[in-house]
């Protein structure tokens, strides 16, 4: 009832990719997807001090299931950056929580920062 100036129509397309999306997410978080396919993780990792980027970088680098990264933005708060990896998403949630980096989701983004 509360879609304000937005036509019904378009109110469905919203609810529609916004569903997509959650599946999406569902799908790669419960890894229901051949292992051999890639995955690919867009992060936005925080940073609390300049060191907090080359130590996501090692860590990154030392994990065996990342093949590439790459960075696609970077300002004074935050880095984004497109991680392609193999494997289980949660196991990969909790390698990265082992070594100190916490991942967050929120609307749909994923967040990272150092404990």
């Amino acid at each position: 009832n509360n879609i304000g100036n937005t036509d019904e129509e378009k109110f469905y397309d919203i609810i529609i990719k916004n569903s997509k999306q959650e599946i999406e997410d569902i799908i790669k978080k419960e890894n229901i997807l051949d292992l051999r396919t890639p995955i690919f993780l867009n992060l936005n990792f925080k940073l609390k001090s300049v060191k907090d980027y080359k130590i996501f970088q090692n860590i990154l680098e030392k994990m065996s299931v990342v093949e590439s990264y790459e960075v696609k933005e970077i300002n004074n708060e935050s880095i984004k950056i497109k991680i392609k990896f193999y494997g289980k998403l949660k196991k990969f949630q909790q390698s990265l929580d082992e070594k100190k980096i916490i991942i967050t989701i929120k609307d749909n983004q994923w967040y990272a920062h150092l404990r």
